[in-house]
């Protein structure tokens, strides 16, 4: 089994979780469904750059994707997984398991 497990997307993908501010902006995009950088920015009040920069080691994990609307971006959270990845280990910490 461990063999067969391929360690770097592994890693990829959790290293898109072990951030707070990565973990807010999946919180919000799971909330508010697809949003552009600007809606981010208002919402989570940081820099443009940094939820740019946030927002692209989120696509390379496999976390979020984007899609183009006319000369807008828009990022979503890329599948249901996430979603109840989030939702079961909140459950989990608080005691609910």
């Amino acid at each position: 089994m461990v063999e067969k497990i391929d360690i770097e997307k592994l890693s990829r993908f959790f290293k898109g979780l072990l951030d707070p501010t990565r973990l807010k902006m999946i919180i919000l995009l799971m909330d508010k469904g697809e949003m552009c950088v600007n809606k981010i920015v208002k919402a989570l009040n940081i820099r443009e750059l940094a939820v740019s920069q946030q927002l692209q080691i989120l696509i390379d994990s496999g976390i979020a994707r984007k899609r183009k609307e006319g000369q807008f971006v828009r990022y979503f959270i890329s599948n249901d997984f996430i979603r109840k990845l989030i939702e079961s280990t909140e459950e989990y910490l608080t005691g609910g398991n």
